[in-house]
Order: structure tokens, then C-alpha cells, then sequence
């Protein structure tokens, strides 16, 4: 199944339509611009997942940077600042 494009010019008249096969259907249309795709208008409830996974994709990347980093006491960064 491919997803619907909508030039912007036509989306505009088409926005109830395309909000409420987005909402209703979950059905993506991707929104083009000059011949090329500019945005997606996705679903609330879509956007909410996606935005959890790429909130956790960020949390995992914390984690493991802090996991890898090297651990500097408060002390030492003092002692190397030469204010201890």
C-alpha cells in the first residue's frame, strides 16, 4: 500500500479529509511541495507512539554515553582547575 500524496495547494481545500483519514483510518498523506514530499500528516495517536519511541531511542543514548564515560570525582575537577 502506498501512501497518498497531496500537492499543498490541494491540501489546503482537502484538510478535513485528510485530518480525519489521518485520525480515523490511520492513514498518513504525505503533503508535497514543489513536486517533493514536505511534510506527513499522521494521527495524535501515531505521532504520540512515534514520539515515545524516539523519546526512548534518546534516553537509551544517554544511558549509554553515561555508562562509557569516564567517571570524574568533584574533587579532581577541582585539583586540575588548580583551585584545590
Amino acid at each position: 500500500m502506498t501512501t497518498p500524496e497531496v500537492k499543498i495547494t490541494d491540501a489546503r481545500s482537502r484538510l478535513a479529509d485528510i485530518v480525519r483519514d489521518a485520525s480515523m483510518l490511520n492513514e498518513p498523506t504525505v503533503i508535497t511541495q514543489n513536486g517533493r514530499p514536505a511534510a506527513v500528516v499522521i494521527g495524535f495517536e501515531e505521532w504520540k507512539e512515534l514520539a515515545a519511541i524516539r523519546d526512548a531511542r534518546i534516553v537509551a543514548r544517554i544511558r549509554d554515553r553515561a555508562n562509557t564515560a569516564e567517571f570524574v570525582s568533584h574533587e579532581d575537577v577541582l585539583r586540575e582547575a588548580d583551585i584545590l
